[in-house]
């Protein structure tokens, strides 16, 4: 079973029952995922090193102002901080 999503003309799937994560979690066109075809079709030419990532970590939401770009290096450390913040007084209390 795949689920499917059409843009700009282009037919892409996602295939929740795959073992593979990636197949699971994003749509597919061969190479091409949706989230940067998207990202590019709305915000411009992705640089190399680069990485489009959904802002509010829901891999459904492709609203255009949910992709954006980032290293992976970036990633990482943002996802540190929001860990230790986790943490926190402040975190646990929340």
């Amino acid at each position: 079973m795949s689920e499917l999503i059409i843009f700009n003309g282009r037919r892409y799937r996602r295939y929740p029952d795959s073992p593979r994560r990636s197949h699971r979690t994003y749509y597919l066109n061969g190479p091409r995922l949706l989230h940067r075809e998207m990202y590019a079709h709305f915000h411009g030419p992705i640089p190399p090193g680069r990485q489009v990532w959904f802002k509010n970590g829901n891999f459904d939401d492709f609203d255009p102002e949910n992709l954006v770009l980032d290293t992976p290096a970036l990633r990482e450390a943002a996802l540190d901080r929001a860990a230790d913040w986790h943490k926190s007084a402040e975190g646990l209390k929340w």
